[in-house]
């Protein structure tokens, strides 16, 4: 993204993601006026990078982002990226990092499928172990029933109860409104 282009597809790419990581280079002079070039061709597009998703007013959109600043080990990078958290204020929350070193990605996955609130929810069949190399992703807060959903239409609509195994617990017997958890596992029985 440069002042002058904006690839077709970008912006509505960005629309409709649950969120967006800005990659600042800590090893460059013009980062700030990089990413606020970056800012400005969305602005103008009524977009907004923002902590949280949202509608604002005269019809612009919110759209949630966190500033991933790589090159940490790079010459100067301490100093830049005390100037990007300036830049960033509230606005939007700054993770350090090198690509060269690993530091700071060890638990970089993790965290952005918390900061997105995504789950993983694990299947079994009925006297089997689970699969936990394929989970289900789903958002934080959801059901049974949504998982049914997404796996097939039919097991939506002839789910009569589904065993749950969350931590150490052993399986508990739950309806298809049972919000579901990180690693939840789930032995699903149809009529």
């Amino acid at each position: 993204v440069t002042a002058q282009f904006l690839p077709v597809h970008l912006l509505g790419l960005v629309r409709g993601a649950d969120g967006v990581l800005l990659v600042g280079d800590l090893s460059c002079d013009s980062l700030l006026e990089d990413l606020e070039t970056v800012e400005s061709v969305f602005a103008q597009r009524r977009v907004r990078f923002a902590p949280e998703r949202g509608e604002e007013a005269e019809g612009e959109e919110k759209v949630r982002a966190l500033l991933l600043a790589n090159k940490l080990d790079a010459p100067g990078s301490a100093e830049r990226l005390e100037l990007l958290r300036e830049w960033a204020g509230g606005r939007l929350e700054v993770l350090p990092v090198s690509c060269a070193d690993r530091r700071g990605l060890d638990g970089l996955p993790a965290r952005l499928f918390g900061w997105l609130g995504v789950v993983r929810v694990y299947t079994k069949h009925p006297g089997s172990r689970a699969d936990l190399a394929k989970p289900y992703t789903l958002f934080r807060g959801g059901t049974v029933g949504e998982l049914c959903g997404r796996i097939h239409r039919d097991f939506a609509e002839r789910l009569a109860f589904a065993r749950l195994w969350r931590g150490e617990a052993g399986p508990i017997t739950v309806s298809r409104g049972e919000a579901l958890q990180d690693r939840d596992v789930l032995e699903l029985h149809l009529r």
